[in-house]
């Protein structure tokens, strides 16, 4: 007799990463725009798909706004520049902001690859506080009125805690240039 396991919800902080486009960067303001989140559901978590819910009141970039830093690589010892004009496209489903890179030796060598095409991802630290897990076959009806078929594990309250300049890219749907 096969028993039925309880499925749990996955760990609360992750980390999702994109493609830059070395031509949004602006040399002369020391910045690139970037998309740095999506609602893409190509990702899984141990066979689930995972998708991050992007309507108000599920995605909160607060703290990207309010003391958020740009890392690279997630580690917070290397500080290479600022987040600015952080924002929720919904009619896109993405996080958007703009990186402003420091003006340092260090953050200077990151900008140039960034520029010359040889660092082109773009990862986003998360953190989930409620997840809707669905199962084959079962729907959720989110806020906004969508609905989303399992199996899925749907993000319904995360945090974005950090965004990075990272040459591992994971989700094409977000990064440099991914305005339209």
């Amino acid at each position: 007799m096969e028993t039925e396991v309880e499925r749990k919800a996955p760990p609360a902080t992750f980390s999702r990463t994109a493609k830059i486009d070395a031509r949004a960067a602006s040399e002369k303001d020391r910045s690139v725009s970037v998309s740095f989140s999506s609602e893409t559901d190509k990702i899984s978590f141990f066979g689930y798909r995972q998708v991050l819910l992007h309507e108000l009141g599920a995605a909160d970039f607060s703290q990207l706004r309010n003391m958020g830093s740009v890392l690279h690589n997630h580690d917070p010892d290397q500080v290479i520049g600022r987040p600015e004009d952080v924002s929720l496209d919904l009619a896109a489903r993405k996080g958007r902001a703009r990186i402003v890179f420091d003006d340092d030796p260090e953050s200077d060598r990151i900008f140039r690859k960034v520029v010359a095409g040889s660092i082109k991802g773009v990862s986003v630290g998360f953190r989930v506080d409620q997840w809707q897990l669905l199962n084959e076959g079962e729907s959720w009806q989110s806020p906004e009125g969508r609905t989303f078929t399992g199996p899925a594990d749907v993000a319904t309250k995360w945090r974005a805690i950090e965004f990075s300049v990272t040459p591992i890219a994971a989700d094409a749907s977000v990064g440099v240039s991914r305005s339209h």
